[in-house]
């Protein structure tokens, strides 16, 4: 049993393959922590007789195929670098687009990016199962003990930098739930992952395994988010066509433009729409001193009207707060 004999990855490298011999663009959705940067330098190592060109930052030299680990969490014009990657790119090159910010799919800077219409299928990068996750453990501690291995999956629900984590750290297995999320060293590994998780839907956080009937697997995530309830795990989803949804439900009724770039700027700030930014979506940018906090309102008031699950509640000074009813 070694790393290459995880279900988990089998499945990666059976879809990668797939979208290398079809030469077709792939997007790979995940969250950091996942591991899916470590899985890909382990395919490229296995696979090394495909000369795929693993691409990390800007100016890299492109290959005919071509794996794109921007680090989009870390990276703030990694949209852009890839955007430029597509644009450049020959007809013969391809890419697999790895997104650890799933969220940015619901953005208009995303919708309205040349990459978006050239993205040909979707794979989910997930958590492991328990398998997978005792397979990895062990390949770090080989000294774990049956229970040792059921805890550590207990409380990382298959994520692997959570795994690694108790793996190494295993004097934390025997720690109650509130004591590890105090541990200073576990919330550097923590971080980072929540802070995506947050601004995910519940479809995105379901198709990565982190989620089962919208409970996380993981205890640790569980217990995280009872005591930081999070304010950005907002579920509207806007289509194309200005439809959308609430919790999952596709609504009767339709916004129109500024509707949608108030409700995209709520999802993307946490809950949070200033005045100004609604006067810019309505009348154009550094329009707010032109107009009144009526006129302003009148337009979050019929916004509200179409709402069924959500409102927007006015904050003193600052603007509006999109949340649940």
């Amino acid at each position: 049993m070694g790393f290459y004999s995880q279900e988990l990855y089998k499945d990666f490298e059976r879809n990668l393959l797939k979208n290398v011999k079809l030469a077709s663009n792939l997007i790979i959705l995940t969250v950091p922590g996942l591991g899916a940067s470590y899985f890909i330098r382990k395919f490229l190592e296995k696979n090394k007789n495909l000369k795929i060109s693993y691409i990390t930052k800007e100016n890299d030299t492109t290959s005919n195929y071509n794996i794109l680990d921007l680090n989009f969490d870390k990276v703030n014009n990694a949209l852009q670098i890839a955007d430029e990657y597509f644009q450049k790119a020959a007809l013969s090159q391809k890419f697999a687009l790895v997104v650890n910010t799933p969220y940015i799919l619901e953005e208009e800077t995303f919708k309205s990016s040349y990459l978006s219409s050239h993205l040909y299928s979707t794979y989910f990068f997930k958590a492991r199962e328990m398998k997978d996750s005792d397979i990895f453990a062990l390949e770090i501690n080989k000294n774990l003990s049956k229970e040792n291995l059921e805890e550590i999956f207990k409380l990382s629900g298959g994520i692997g930098r959570f795994i690694k984590f108790f793996a190494i750290n295993t004097d934390l297995l025997e720690k109650d739930y509130d004591a590890i999320l105090d541990n200073r060293s576990f919330n550097k590994v923590l971080s980072p992952i929540v802070e995506v998780i947050k601004r995910c839907n519940e479809e995105i956080l379901k198709e990565i395994n982190l989620k089962d009937s919208q409970v996380f697997k993981s205890e640790l995530l569980k217990r995280y988010f009872e005591l930081h309830p999070s304010r950005s795990l907002l579920d509207i989803k806007v289509n194309v066509d200005l439809s959308y949804s609430e919790n999952g439900e596709l609504s009767k009724a339709r916004f129109i433009k500024v509707e949608k770039l108030i409700i995209e700027e709520a999802l993307r700030s946490e809950g949070v729409v200033t005045k100004e930014k609604v006067a810019d979506f309505k009348w154009g940018k550094g329009s707010y001193d032109e107009y009144s906090d009526q006129a302003i309102g009148k337009t979050v008031q019929r916004l509200n009207k179409k709402l069924l699950a959500y409102e927007l509640l006015p904050i003193r000074n600052v603007g509006y707060k999109l949340v649940k009813k």
